[in-house]
């Protein structure tokens, strides 16, 4: 139960996470044409925030990605790999029933 908290926990500030992003690179849009048109402090308090604020908030987008790529990836990988050890008689599906890729995958290797 505490493992679902801390992943709806991590979840809710990947949201978040992703939501600043996008409104930082519209507001990133807005102060560019605000800068056309000769009003530079949006401009100037985009720059002030780029290293402190933005940049960690791509990079943790970014890694967030990238790890999730990767796990799906691995999960996908181990199927065929675990079934083949001669110490495994088979599996129990479980919660991959519901998802037709993961079952398929499951079914092809046995």
């Amino acid at each position: 139960m505490e493992n679902k908290k801390l992943q709806s926990f991590i979840d809710q500030v990947l949201l978040i996470n992703l939501f600043l992003v996008i409104f930082f690179a519209i507001y990133f849009i807005f102060s560019v044409i605000m800068e056309i048109n000769g009003f530079s402090i949006y401009l100037n308090l985009f720059q002030k925030i780029w290293n402190p604020l933005i940049i960690p908030l791509i990079t943790l987008l970014i890694i967030s990605s990238l790890w999730s790529g990767i796990n799906s990836w691995l999960k996908q990988r181990g199927h065929s790999e675990i079934l083949t050890l001669d110490v495994v008689d088979g599996a129990l599906i479980g919660g991959a029933s519901l998802k037709a890729d993961s079952y398929l995958g499951i079914a092809k290797a046995i």
